[in-house]
């Protein structure tokens, strides 16, 4: 048997089998077998089921003496419980083979079998491979865990033939209950038939051990992801958590609670994996969740109870980058320059904006005023901008352009704008005829180039 955890078995004492000469069955089951026999036998030869050989021709009978001097050969064959001795440990499913070692070849088999019902659960009997390579019938018998006994166990070769190499002629699934101690495997009523009858047995049998196992319970989970308290977490985030068990060869699973409210139901038991896929969760929603391991063994750790809140819904965002400033400006001159808007937001979102305010002094014009389905993936566009500056003169105009994100009036984004217009410079000889001030003034200028040379 495996020894799973590593040095968890106890010891027994003593070797309870229990090895038994049976030379001559005479249970009514022994007789119906060999009769069973006979006529089977037929079938391969003559294709019918009756032989017409007289009942008194038959080796077996229900004279006791007569059995006993058709048994006076002193070989023997032996039947046993294989393994003769096993521990297993609570809870844990094991086998037990029926094993036949001949010493002559043989063409059928029966038996009972007893065992402890307060320690064992028998689960099914198949056949082995004794009469392997040979048509059989085979009855599995009738398995009561009330009463610990599984009776009418046999097998037997149809038409022709015998076998004469040993093997397993059943093999018996079961399970350990809680209760711990030794269950003594009883085989009993068991015969041997050959082709002249029925032949003396050597019955040997053997014995489960139940134990207890000194086992650990698995590691309290940890190490959540997310982590306990988290925000922002993305809808599609997996939960994963540090799991195992201190004892070797142990297998873990988890039973997942998960929810959005505290103490979260169970929605995932017997994980296998330390990772676990919630679905799609909810924007903005706060989270509850925790983990209990099991061992294969039935102890549990639960672990401490976790929570995280989901990010909120994806949404654009609008960012306008420029500044506008034009200086000496002639009145009613028309000016030029440009400012960037983008989608700033999260992918996959749509920007629909429009410039929804701007300076009343000038003309102005925007190209493009507004727009739609802007992507965060589309980048910088370009507004180029348009105005003419007003009639005054020596005058400093200042505002502001006021782009919106048309459906969430708060994203808003500002560009600041400057204009002034010169001072005019004040006209020497205003009185003067235009055409004379301005023949004066190149005189002025001729003076005031001689006047340098001098003072150089």
């Amino acid at each position: 048997m495996e020894n799973r955890g590593g040095g968890k078995k106890m010891k027994k004492d003593g070797n309870r089998m229990n090895t038994r000469r049976r030379t001559s069955p005479v249970s009514m089951k022994a007789t119906v077998l060999g009769l069973c026999l006979l006529l089977l036998t037929t079938l391969g030869s003559t294709g019918a089921l009756y032989h017409t050989t007289n009942i008194d021709e038959l080796a077996i009978t229900q004279d006791t003496a007569d059995l006993s001097a058709l048994f006076t050969v002193q070989r023997t064959t032996g039947v046993s419980i294989d393994p003769p001795t096993q521990e297993v440990y609570v809870g844990e499913a094991f086998s037990i083979d029926v094993y036949v070692e001949q010493d002559e070849p043989i063409r059928g088999v029966e038996l009972k079998f007893a065992f402890d019902a307060s320690l064992i659960h028998a689960e099914s009997v198949i056949e082995g491979d004794l009469f392997a390579g040979h048509s059989t019938f085979f009855n599995p018998g009738i398995i009561d865990n009330e009463t610990g006994t599984i009776v009418d166990v046999y097998g037997l070769i149809i038409g022709e033939g015998d076998v004469s190499e040993p093997g397993v002629f059943i093999t018996i699934s079961c399970t350990a209950l809680d209760q711990v101690g030794v269950s003594v495997l009883d085989l009993y009523e068991v015969g041997i038939v050959t082709e002249g009858g029925y032949i003396p047995v050597t019955v040997t049998d053997g014995e489960v051990q139940v134990i207890t196992l000194d086992n650990d319970p698995p590691y309290e989970p940890s190490d959540p992801d997310p982590y306990d308290g988290e925000i922002d977490v993305e809808i599609d985030h997996f939960l994963s958590w540090t799991g195992g068990d201190p004892n070797a060869g142990d297998t873990v699973t988890y039973d997942v609670y998960f929810g959005s409210t505290p103490s979260p139901p169970l929605v995932a038991p017997n994980v296998t994996e330390t990772v676990f896929d919630p679905g799609t969760m909810d924007y903005l929603t706060t989270y509850y969740w925790h983990i209990v391991a099991w061992d294969n063994y039935d102890a549990s750790t639960s672990g401490p109870e976790w929570f995280f809140t989901t990010r909120g819904a994806p949404e654009a965002d609008l960012e306008c980058d420029g500044e506008l400033h034009w200086t000496d400006v002639d009145p009613g001159a028309t000016v030029y320059g440009e400012f960037t808007v983008e989608n700033a937001g999260d992918f996959g979102t749509l920007l629909d904006w429009e410039i929804s305010d701007y300076p009343e002094w000038g003309h102005w014009y925007f190209d493009p005023s507004s727009g739609d389905d802007l992507t965060p993936e589309a980048g910088e566009i370009v507004i180029d901008v348009q105005v003419t500056a007003p009639d005054e003169e020596e005058e400093e105009f200042t505002g502001e352009i006021n782009i919106s994100n048309i459906e969430n009036p708060e994203d808003f984004c500002i560009i600041a704008v400057s204009l002034a217009t010169p001072v005019s410079q004040p006209q020497p000889w205003p009185h003067i005829p235009p055409i004379v001030r301005e023949k004066m003034q190149e005189i002025y200028h001729v003076l005031h180039l001689v006047h340098i040379e001098d003072i150089g």
